[in-house]
């Protein structure tokens, strides 16, 4: 085999293991297009932010802090807790990606991804020596139809229904939406607003000029969060890759880092499943429990990924619609 079909093989090689997780890519970037306008952002906003960050978790993070009008410490702070994995994840590749050019090593950690690192940690485990090409096949294979649905989301706004449970899919395929709100700036948004109506009028006027920056302020700084977000986010997956460049890893080293991925997925995985409406919800009256159970069931014995995302949303519906 000539070296430019050997690419090519690579190539769709990634591509080809990145199709399973469109059962679950698609609906988590629709929603997450959906909430980034929802938030009160520009459509080109949300792509923007979609494209600079390229992490759903973080997007959604940033985009609910934002509709709350939260501090940028707090909305940066944030996003970098949420991405933490992402230095797991390249403590983990550097080893196998140590001996790549710098430019290989900044466009996979870019296009690093929950999925996108269990493939390529596959890839490599299973005796590969060189992933880089099946790595941006991986990686190319999920960033092209994300932003592609994001801005389609973007578009269309809030016209989804909530009742079609579309972040359930996120979850079966090893990702949940990241819904929580930070009570203590809706305590503060709320208070805010109550003092407000009790203000004589032209006071009012004038506390809610102070308090609302203008257009063009705010704009300006909601590009500045992103470009900030997608700087850490960046960080976050260059870590160790970059850090490590020329150093060789013990062989112990190796077979610990070897269980990070079912670790943090699994830690993602679970609350999607035994979180109800901010509580842990451990009764059969939970649809998601019933169904996430019945996946689990049908990915012990199929081991495919797109037979377990559409079976367990198709128990998800049921569930739903029998109740």
């Amino acid at each position: 085999m000539t070296p430019a079909a050997d690419f090519r093989a690579e190539l769709l090689a990634g591509i080809r293991s990145a199709l399973p997780t469109y059962v679950g890519l698609v609906p988590f970037a629709l929603v997450t297009g959906v909430a980034g306008t929802a938030a009160g952002l520009t459509p080109l906003q949300t792509i923007g932010l979609s494209v600079i960050v390229f992490s759903g978790i973080a997007q959604l993070v940033v985009t609910q802090l934002l509709a709350v009008s939260s501090p940028a410490a707090v909305v940066l702070i944030t996003a970098a807790i949420v991405s933490l994995r992402f230095v797991m994840y390249s403590a983990a590749l550097a080893p196998y990606l140590a001996p790549l050019p710098p430019r290989w090593k900044l466009a996979l950690s870019y296009l690093l991804t929950d999925q996108g690192f269990a493939a390529l940690m596959n890839h490599y485990q299973s005796g590969n020596a060189d992933g880089r090409w099946f790595g941006l096949g991986v990686g190319l294979g999920q960033w092209i139809p994300w932003q592609i649905v994001v801005a389609i989301g973007a578009l269309i706004g809030a016209q989804v229904p909530a009742s079609w449970s579309l972040d359930f899919a996120v979850t079966l395929v090893g990702r949940r939406e990241h819904r929580r709100r930070s009570r203590g700036t809706r305590v503060r948004t709320a208070a805010s607003t109550r003092t407000d109506r009790r203000l004589p009028r032209r006071h009012r006027c004038r506390f809610r000029r102070v308090r609302d920056p203008p257009a063009a302020g705010r704009t300006m700084r909601i590009w500045l969060l992103i470009v900030a977000t997608g700087a850490i986010t960046f960080g976050l997956r260059l870590s160790f890759i970059w850090l490590a460049a020329g150093r060789s890893f013990p062989a112990r080293a190796r077979q610990l880092l070897s269980y990070v991925a079912p670790a943090v997925l699994a830690a993602i995985v679970v609350p999607g499943l035994v979180a109800s409406q901010g509580s842990v919800d451990l009764s059969l009256g939970n649809p998601r429990l019933l169904a996430g159970a019945a996946a689990i069931a049908v990915a012990w014995k199929t081991r495919d990924a797109l037979i377990t995302t559409t079976f367990g949303m198709l128990a998800l519906w049921g569930i739903q619609w029998l109740r």
